[in-house]
């Protein structure tokens, strides 16, 4: 007699990674049998690791044999997630990421919502501590309305239906956003679960050079919406308004020396790269 087939699991949780393992150890532990409340039959784990290094690999099969792994195609974390949702067997794709941490009934809160007749479940996303310096970042939703792919569910034959995220980010930045944007162009019913919730501790801030070339990202969802760059808050004022709350934010003599060398460093760069995405991104949108 042959062996009856796996059931198919109701959730195909996908976590991109990238050479972050003791982040990804601690989400992964979140995620594991019996951490989660949900029936570890109902869901399956699909690491999707864009690294290049084996470490993570060797990491989850020593450590969680449970979750499967995957090597990444190497062109961004919009790719990345796309390929470990292709590997997905469950009705449902659940989106976090490698450094975020998962609570306890994070998918049985989703479970739960499935009564209804939303096709997108967007969670609660907390950053876990009152105060952090601005030289971190975490992001923070409360009450819905961003979706961020840390922190997202959706059915599998939507996601199929349009495509995905869009691959032509090549960096973290906005491919969310674009996301959420074609999905409310397919009229998808959305839902906010707030008992879905995500931890994502504040992380330092990307490095200066690589904090300005994500910038891109405006100018390629700008030319592909159609829209003035202005819609994308791509705007002098907004950019230095943003410096000033992150000085505004600093305790420390230190940290507002730092934090004021990031801010002049970032605006003379992005001086010089704009011109170089406006020729590339030329098409008019005005």
């Amino acid at each position: 007699m042959e062996p009856s087939a796996a059931p198919t699991p109701l959730f195909s949780v996908v976590v991109p990674t990238r050479h972050r393992l003791d982040d990804l150890s601690a989400c992964l532990a979140r995620l594991a049998p019996g951490a989660q409340t949900l029936d570890p039959a109902r869901y399956e784990v699909i690491v999707t690791d864009d690294g290049v290094h084996p470490t993570a690999e060797a990491l989850v099969r020593e450590r969680f044999p449970w979750a499967r792994w995957t090597a990444g195609p190497r062109r961004g974390p919009a790719s990345n997630r796309n390929h470990g949702a292709r590997l997905a067997r469950g009705e449902w794709l659940a989106f976090t990421d490698d450094d975020c941490q998962p609570s306890s009934e994070w998918l049985e809160s989703f479970a739960r919502a499935l009564a209804g007749d939303a096709e997108v479940l967007e969670g609660r996303t907390r950053s876990g501590v009152a105060h952090y310096s601005p030289l971190l970042a975490a992001p923070e939703n409360e009450h819905g309305g961003f979706l961020w792919s840390c922190n997202l569910a959706l059915a599998r034959s939507l996601f199929e239906r349009l495509g995905g995220f869009d691959e032509g980010f090549k960096y973290p930045h906005l491919e969310d956003v674009d996301f959420r944007l074609r999905l409310g162009d397919a009229g998808a019913r959305l839902a906010f679960v707030p008992a879905a919730l995500v931890i994502h501790p504040p992380r330092p801030v990307l490095p200066i050079l690589r904090q300005v070339r994500v910038q891109e990202s405006s100018f390629y969802l700008a030319r592909k919406r159609g829209v003035p760059l202005r819609e994308m808050n791509f705007r002098p004022h907004v950019l230095w308004r943003a410096a000033l709350k992150s000085l505004l934010a600093c305790r420390t003599p230190g940290e507002f020396i730092r934090v004021a060398w990031r801010s002049a460093a970032e605006l003379v760069l992005l001086a010089g790269y704009v011109p170089v995405w406006l020729w590339r991104y030329r098409k008019k949108t005005s």
